[in-house]
């Protein structure tokens, strides 16, 4: 879908330059690192969630970072609370076209364990037995799909943001560390002018 600029939703190549356009609840893909990546229900759930955060909090900031502190907030760590307290779990991981299979009840019971056991961020490949290739393979793909929606949550809220004048150093604060610098001036320009 695209929007009323005629630019797809995400992060387009033109030329030399890097333009950015916000996703909306909408939106079925957008682009990012010259990639298309789908999006389904369970995203707009997210997108939800971070409308609702956002709006709450009048801002970014609540959010308190948008890199991975473990030890600390960070968006991964709420988007894990929101997973939890409504018990999105199986949902999250039975959504199709993610890892191009469907887990069976065993590696559902597993991967839905391991949000209890996982503090701050789902990384379930720090808990398991390395040593375990099925279960460690099995936590690969459980934090691949968490870092998928996280992802996609990210640039929402960067969107989302940057639409409402909202300050968005957290935003440029992760990305850079990420090395974005294309998308941080990407992002810059479309909050200068809009």
């Amino acid at each position: 879908m695209e929007t009323k600029n005629n630019i797809k939703p995400g992060f387009i190549k033109t030329g030399k330059e890097l333009l950015f356009s916000p996703i909306k609840l909408s939106s079925n893909s957008y682009q990012f690192q010259e990639r298309t990546h789908s999006l389904n229900q369970i995203d707009k759930w997210v997108f939800n969630k971070i409308n609702e955060k956002i709006r709450e909090d009048g801002g970014l900031e609540q959010f308190i970072s948008f890199d991975e502190t473990p030890d600390g907030g960070c968006f991964q760590n709420e988007l894990l609370t929101w997973i939890i307290n409504e018990n999105k779990s199986n949902e999250i991981f039975e959504a199709p076209n993610l890892m191009g299979r469907k887990f069976n009840k065993n590696e559902l019971k597993k991967l839905n364990d391991w949000f209890e056991e996982c503090e701050g961020g789902y990384r379930p490949t720090l808990i398991v037995d390395s040593e375990n290739e099925e279960d460690y393979s099995l936590a690969e793909q459980g934090e691949s799909i968490i870092n998928n929606y996280e992802t996609n949550g990210v640039i929402y809220a960067a969107g989302f943001a940057a639409e409402n004048n909202m300050d968005l150093d957290l935003i440029y604060e992760a990305w850079s560390a990420n090395g974005w610098e294309d998308e941080i001036n990407a992002l810059k320009l479309f909050s200068q002018k809009k």
